[in-house]
């Protein structure tokens, strides 16, 4: 059974901006981890051993989602 992982992030802002940032966030996580965000924060569900980079991969999808599609903040 995975482990859960919850990381507190700044919240975001609801519409179609933050839809287009949920989704390159959650297309550049697929393989041995799933994520979800729920505009609060991150929940990470994997199997360490498997994947012991999850939170520089989490990171990674932050920072490109932020790239493509722009920082959002409140």
């Amino acid at each position: 059974m995975p482990n859960e992982y919850k990381i507190a992030t700044t919240p975001i802002p609801t519409g179609p901006r933050c839809l287009n940032w949920l989704g390159c966030f959650r297309d550049q996580l697929n393989g041995p981890l799933v994520a979800w965000y729920d505009g609060n924060e991150i929940t990470v569900y994997c199997d360490p051993d498997d994947c012991p980079n999850w939170l520089g991969l989490v990171d990674a999808a932050i920072e490109r989602a932020n790239k493509q599609v722009g920082t959002i903040s409140p």
